[in-house]
């Protein structure tokens, strides 16, 4: 989400940081957001200083109903229209205020200065690892079937082609790995083993981004409207959030 202070003070800089993700989509939806928030600081000052109209209005109308006991009817008819527009202006700047926090959610980050600009192809290779196997071998897939610890005809009859079912040893193996992974850096690099909810709240999932843009893709419990976590990040960087 962009930092919509960043913006007014810094939009220059901001679209070009932008600009660099090669995407006009972006830069059309910051040319809306800037729009959107110059409408909405036009309205915050006229509904600021019809308040502060309205706070005169009654220190005067205080002493006109002193003096007659009711304010005549026509001022009385200028106060109601008065508040009636004070009423048109908060209905007209929340609605604003709303269209602009929605569509500021799907403007991404900006990124940092030496992050290479361009498409994959630009991006340098820091570092590599080990010798990459050789083409032609046995997918691990086959191996594991042959062996029968893998079963993916039957994990697609319950879910679909591409979900395996771990079988005997095999599902002995993924619980080892996991075991073997959560064990290897809680002892030996300084981590903390957590267990958080597998279902959080909607603002738990626009804090690290997943909301609006894949809420399509997301699985939500009704009516709590809560959200089944696609991955430990949003869990885990919400445990301090607002700390």
């Amino acid at each position: 989400m962009i930092d919509l202070k960043q913006l007014r003070s810094a939009p220059d800089q901001v679209r070009a940081a932008l600009a660099r993700r090669s995407d006009p989509g972006i830069l059309d939806l910051l040319a809306e957001l800037q729009e959107l928030d110059g409408r909405r600081r036009v309205l915050a000052t006229q509904l600021d200083g019809l308040k502060a109209q309205r706070n005169e209005y009654a220190k005067a109308d205080a002493q006109l109903v002193k003096q007659h006991g009711k304010l005549p009817a026509e001022i009385a008819e200028q106060r109601r229209r008065h508040g009636l527009q004070i009423a048109t202006l908060e209905a007209e700047l929340r609605n604003i205020e709303t269209v602009l926090e929605a569509k500021a959610l799907f403007v991404p980050n900006l990124p940092l200065a030496d992050v290479p600009t361009g498409d994959a192809s630009a991006a340098p290779v820091v570092r590599t690892w080990g010798t990459p196997a050789p083409a032609g071998g046995t997918p691990h897939w086959e191996i594991a079937e042959r062996l029968g610890i893998l079963d993916l005809k039957r994990g697609a009859k319950l879910s679909g082609s591409g979900f395996p079912v771990f079988v005997g040893a095999g599902a002995r193996l993924v619980r080892g790995l996991l075991g073997f992974m959560l064990d290897l850096h809680t002892r030996e690099h300084g981590y903390v083993e957590c267990a958080p909810p597998f279902l959080v709240r909607r603002e738990i999932m626009q804090g690290t981004g997943q909301l609006p843009k894949f809420e399509e893709d997301a699985y939500r419990t009704e009516p709590d409207d809560l959200f089944l976590v696609p991955t430990a990040e949003v869990p885990l960087t919400n445990l301090l959030r607002d700390e």
